[in-house]
């Protein structure tokens, strides 16, 4: 028997829409089949515009129809409104046309009960598991529905506003990541998830809202650490396989998506972010873009990542930010910022500002660091070595930032080999977790007591917050005179910054200045 060849409603929809949208109006068995045909292609026929088609999705929204927290509702109206949120989702670029300026409008009034139904939905879903309505996965709908509306100019910011909608499209986009129960959801529509997520915290700050990273956390369960290893996790599958254009728009998305959930610097979405490993996994993310432009794609797609990558580390890489510069060098960012060089050059003129701008005054004060200088030096070394130093010296924007960075290390190089010739041995004073000896001038004093030294400023944050700051003779003052009676205290952002400022003034000096 030849097999069975798929349902198109196409041709029927076409020949009598007017018969097809009187059908879809009643809940019966045969007009829920009306219905879901009439979901599946609608917009692809000019004439259910006209006759109120999406008149009919909304009358099956309404919000007296949705069902009570206690009620289980009737199978046959979750299959109605299961449908309509199919038929609303099928809009897509069409919710900013003019053309369907009167039907957005109805959309925008029948807004509470059209949300309403999509946060039963949702919610009974990941209550119960219950993957399929007659045939048709739920989630596909609510997913592509969610994702829709929030690229829309119109429709995007009243997702924002509605109360509870990024709190339901974070669970979503979890269960979707996690849940092994769902077997028909593509890889498709997990990025389609994550994407959601990432638009809707776009939209929330371009609107001036500040809370919605903790709103974020809440609805993960209070669990940070939880998001950024389900978002880390799809940013490495799609470096792996980092082969098609489709492949390099994702792992745009997930650069634009990281920078928008970590923001915040002092949020736990950040501290989450570093502690997944977050800056090695972005940099080897993208150490990997250069196999993707010897391929020879020309498109858009690689210079839109590009734009997107330079934007991230330029964020993340200023600052007070030791453990990123560390990471970043020692998973290659340097020789990707290289390999990539003449395809940033011809990004937007800000873009390229922005990668000049690292290399020339983000990179070179850490290179006092023993630990960032050997992380560095071999790139720099094959940057001497290959034939594109010679392009980048034809360059004048790139020349600028990059020939006084070779040589700084020059200069950071001979510094470091004349203090092994001639200075003494000393222990890190974080010496229960580190006990690393090395060379005096390797290590840092502590501004405050200048008793302790230190090999890098995580071993001394570290040492502080477990021994170091009750003795200290910087927090060991005398208590005041008022009524307080309590000891003079400083805050441990506090003593960092001194510590970066004056360490890197001092050593700046006497490694360029040789």
């Amino acid at each position: 028997m030849p097999a069975e060849q798929p349902h198109d409603p196409l041709p029927n929809v076409s020949a009598t829409p007017s018969r097809y949208i009187a059908r879809a109006r009643h809940q019966s068995p045969a007009g829920l089949a009306a219905l879901y045909d009439l979901a599946s292609v609608w917009i692809h026929v000019p004439d259910t515009r006209e006759l109120g088609a999406v008149g009919v999705f909304i009358s099956h929204l309404r919000l007296e129809k949705v069902p009570s927290s206690d009620d289980q509702g009737r199978h046959l109206s979750l299959e109605f409104a299961h449908a309509s949120l199919r038929g609303l989702a099928s809009m897509d670029q069409r919710l900013d046309e003019p053309d369907y300026t009167e039907q957005v409008d109805s959309i925008v009034a029948a807004w509470p009960g059209i949300f309403a139904w999509a946060h039963y939905l949702s919610k009974r879903y990941i209550e119960t598991r219950e993957t399929e309505l007659t045939g048709h996965p739920r989630m596909d709908a609510l997913i592509h529905f969610f994702n829709n509306f929030v690229h829309s100019r119109k429709m995007g910011p009243r997702l924002v506003e509605t109360p509870g909608c990024l709190e339901l499209m974070t669970e979503i986009w979890v269960v979707a990541a996690v849940s092994q129960d769902i077997h028909d959801l593509s890889d498709s529509l997990r990025f389609l998830a994550t994407q959601t997520m990432g638009m809707l915290l776009a939209q929330s700050a371009s609107l001036g809202k500040t809370d919605v990273h903790d709103r974020l956390v809440q609805a993960a369960g209070g669990d940070a650490e939880l998001i950024f290893q389900l978002l880390l996790r799809r940013v490495k599958q799609t470096t792996k396989r980092l082969s098609t254009d489709n492949d390099v728009y994702k792992l745009k998305w997930y650069f634009n998506i990281v920078t928008d959930f970590c923001r915040p610097a002092p949020h736990s979405l950040r501290r989450a972010f570093y502690d997944a490993g977050g800056m090695t996994t972005m940099t080897r993310a993208f150490v990997a873009i250069p196999g993707a432009i010897d391929k020879d794609r020309q498109s858009g797609a690689i210079d839109n990542l590009l734009t997107s990558c330079v934007n991230f580390f330029h964020l993340y890489l200023e600052g007070d930010n030791y453990l990123s510069v560390l990471h970043a060098m020692k998973a290659g960012f340097l020789h990707a910022v290289i390999e990539c060089s003449p395809r940033i050059l011809n990004l937007e003129q800000q873009i390229t500002a922005r990668a000049v701008d690292i290399l020339h005054n983000l990179l070179p004060p850490y290179l006092v660091y023993r630990s960032v200088f050997e992380a560095v030096f071999p790139s720099l070394g094959e940057l001497n070595e290959s034939a594109r130093l010679g392009h980048l010296k034809m360059h004048p924007v790139v020349a600028a930032a990059i020939l006084p960075l070779l040589t700084f290390a020059d200069k950071r190089g001979c510094a470091l080999q004349y203090e092994e010739q001639v200075e003494s041995l000393r222990v890190c004073g974080n010496y229960e977790e580190c006990r690393l000896v090395d060379r005096t001038n390797s290590f840092k004093a502590c501004k405050a007591c200048q008793s302790v030294y230190y090999c890098s400023p995580e071993c001394q944050r570290v040492d502080w917050k477990a021994r170091h700051r009750k003795w200290c003779k910087f927090t060991i003052q005398p208590a005041p005179k008022a009524s307080m009676g309590k000891k003079l205290h400083f805050p441990r952002e506090n003593i960092q910054q001194l510590h970066i400022q004056v360490v890197a003034r001092e050593q700046m000096s006497k490694a360029f200045n040789t």
